[in-house]
């Protein structure tokens, strides 16, 4: 881990809520991507850890907008980063997804940020209140649900997106087209009217869709009838937007005008509607040569927002800032090339989608930088600095519409299938709760490492290794942990010791370890032994021991020490002869079985530790349910106990 992502990790306070955050390393052309650890590391800048009473309605890790738009999340920028991070971390994704329900209203709405009511100025909508947005939320919750393989997970989704899609139809459904409304950034550039005048053709193509991933969910669950209930809506919405919204002079779609039956301006978002798989093949084609012309920059930096010609096409270069309406008229952003590279994937013309992505990368890559938007005649970063979505675009664009790359829980399948010629490698990509994946393609060739971690009851160390958890300790952190002694000599043998875990052997540190037969508990320099018995613990048996900034236990019996702790060294188990904890040389491994730990700091709970076994390789150490990662020994010879669960995977190369 670089010491730039160390220090993001030290002011956003905590990543995946202990620190222990494991990057996703990519090379492309045998070079390794500082561009996509940037990607990362611009994420982070929008990270939020609520506090007790939360945040804008959130009580789980989140990320913001970046740039200078606050600590508030936002429905489209706050979706658009887990669409990234499922694949860097995917127990925060899940985790982050379940703030939505908590803040969806009674009638299914989820606002457009955490403030809800819209500011009132020249550049908001009329309306204020009542508002949403682009409704791109049921992405993520589709994606992460079908990766995640937790049953329960999938149902929360599902009730999710149901709801929100209801209230979309049910307030914003005009009844005589079929069309859905949308007012402010409920559509794109923002109309500054009221609900029920003007219909996006991006807020109707997301709804379509929205509808189309819940009902994979209601398959998931097995509903079919809901299901197909939810197909024919989308369905439907679909084809409003195909006799409303086309114009065949323009070869475009665009915004349909409730009032007049008018159609509005013409925006990169009529590219969507290659989305609809109805589509007739003349539209198609027509659509396509539009798309592919020179009015929206295809061979230079597309997509421009508006068409070049238009009478509202706008640049706004050389001031740092979003300037609302203007910005989306005409410059570059990395939201509009995200929804038009899936509609053509949609479509089949993976040329054309596969074309679309790799300009936005290597737009983005020769700016250098992850900003808000960028200008259509050079390409040059613009708007507001460490812009979390385009960041979160980037990624996903290189992960999932260049490379190829998919996930299936429920099927165990991994898919790659690339769609460039160059050669790659991803390290630690996330692939479910419990697993990663190496990718490699070489000279055309693909081949994947899956690391599926498995547990396995228990890890003992038989001799010098240990785990460093990367966890650095503090006055208000709880250390629990279960062990089971093993009836060894090394317990009660003169001079034996053997450390269980801790931080360090100096006046501000602590551990647990075996003494003479006793468990001793030894902080700021001040120990006590706690001798085995019936009242107390016992060979063979599990005991809980647990450390606290200024007091012990070991199955409940403890005590106050009078100098604590007060430490920032990592938190270990078991010893090593290189020793973290500064312990003798005479100590000995195989004492006990580490059977699971925890790590609180206050009330919060920052890793949750399984003995595992890592698939393919047999490798034994400890897998952290909150941070989803694998901590492997430092020296080898660690041994796990019997698997309690077995698991394959289905691995589809093309």
């Amino acid at each position: 881990m670089t010491g730039s992502i160390r220090a993001i990790l030290a002011v956003s306070a905590a990543v995946c809520a202990s620190g222990a955050w494991a990057k996703c390393e990519f090379w492309r052309a045998g070079e390794k991507s500082a561009m996509f650890d940037l990607a990362q590391e611009t994420i982070l800048k929008g990270l939020v850890v609520p506090g007790p009473d939360g945040a804008h309605g959130f009580v789980h890790p989140y990320f913001a907008p970046g740039a200078n738009y606050g600590d508030n999340w936002w429905e489209i920028d706050s979706s658009a980063a887990l669409e990234a991070w499922k694949w860097i971390d995917f127990g925060f994704a899940m985790e982050a997804m379940r703030n939505f329900p908590l803040i969806q209203k009674e009638n299914g709405r989820i606002p457009l940020w955490g403030a809800d009511t819209l500011p009132v100025s020249e550049n908001h909508s009329l309306q204020s209140d009542n508002a949403s947005a682009l409704p791109v939320v049921t992405r993520p919750a589709y994606d992460i649900a079908k990766m995640s393989g937790d049953r329960a997970f999938v149902l929360e989704m599902y009730e999710m997106s149901k709801r929100y899609l209801e209230w979309w139809i049910g307030d914003r459904m005009d009844a005589g087209t079929g069309l859905v409304s949308s007012l402010f950034e409920e559509t794109f550039p923002p109309y500054l009217g009221r609900a029920n005048e003007f219909c996006g053709v991006d807020t109707c193509v997301l709804v379509a869709l929205g509808l189309e991933w819940t009902a994979e969910l209601a398959r998931m669950l097995g509903r079919d009838s809901e299901a197909a209930e939810l197909d024919a809506k989308s369905a439907a919405v679909f084809s409003a937007a195909r006799t409303h919204m086309w114009d065949e002079t323009a070869g475009l779609f665009r915004p349909y005008i409730l009032a007049s039956g008018g159609l509005g301006f013409e925006s990169a978002e009529g590219f969507y509607m290659f989305a609809d798989r109805s589509l007739p093949s003349a539209v198609k084609e027509r659509l396509l040569a539009s798309l592919k012309g020179p009015r929206f920059g295809w061979d230079a930096y597309p997509l421009m927002s508006m068409a070049v010609d238009s009478p509202e096409f706008t640049m706004t270069k050389g001031e740092r800032r979003y300037q609302y309406n203007a910005s989306w008229s005409g410059m570059v952003w990395s939201l509009i090339d995200r929804w038009a590279v899936h509609a053509l994937f949609r479509a089949g013309l993976d040329s054309e989608a596969t074309h679309l992505a790799s300009k936005m990368v290597a737009m983005i890559d020769a700016a250098g930088t992850f900003d808000e938007f960028y200008a259509p005649d050079d390409g040059s970063a613009q708007g507001g600095e460490y812009y979390v979505w385009t960041a979160a675009n980037y990624i996903t664009a290189i992960v999932e519409d260049l490379c190829g790359i998919s996930y299936d829980a429920e099927t165990r399948r991994l898919s790659v299938e690339p769609r460039i010629a160059d050669d790659f490698r991803f390290e630690h990509l996330a692939c479910g709760t419990n697993g990663y994946a190496t990718v490699v393609r070489t000279n055309g060739v693909v081949s994947v490492l899956y690391h599926r971690f498995v547990e396995s009851g228990y890890v003992e160390a038989t001799g010098t290794q240990y785990i460093d958890t990367g966890i650095a300790c503090s006055p208000s952190m709880t250390v629990e942990a279960e062990i089971i002694p093993l009836d060894n000599a090394r317990l009660s043998a003169p001079g034996a010791q053997s450390a269980i875990f801790g931080s360090s052997w100096s006046p501000d540190g602590f551990f647990f370890m075996f003494h003479e037969g006793n468990i001793r508990y030894n902080a700021g320099g001040e120990y006590v032994d706690v001798p085995g018995g019936e009242s107390t613990w016992r060979v063979g048996e599990k005991v809980k021991l647990v450390a606290k900034a200024d007091s012990f236990s070991v199955n409940e019996t403890g005590r106050t020490l009078g100098n604590g702790r007060n430490t920032t060294d990592s938190i270990c188990f078991f010893w090593t002869g290189g020793n973290p904890f500064g312990l003798h040389p005479e100590q000995y491994g195989g004492a006990f079985r580490l059977c699971s730990a925890k790590i609180y700091d206050g009330e919060r709970l920052v890793a949750d530790f399984r003995p595992a076994v890592c698939s393919p390789d047999g490798t034994a150490g400890l897998f952290d349910l909150v941070g989803r990662r694998f901590h492997t020994a430092v020296g080898s010879g660690l041994l796990a106990g019997p698997a309690i669960v077995q698991d394959n995977l289905e691995l589809v190369l093309r």
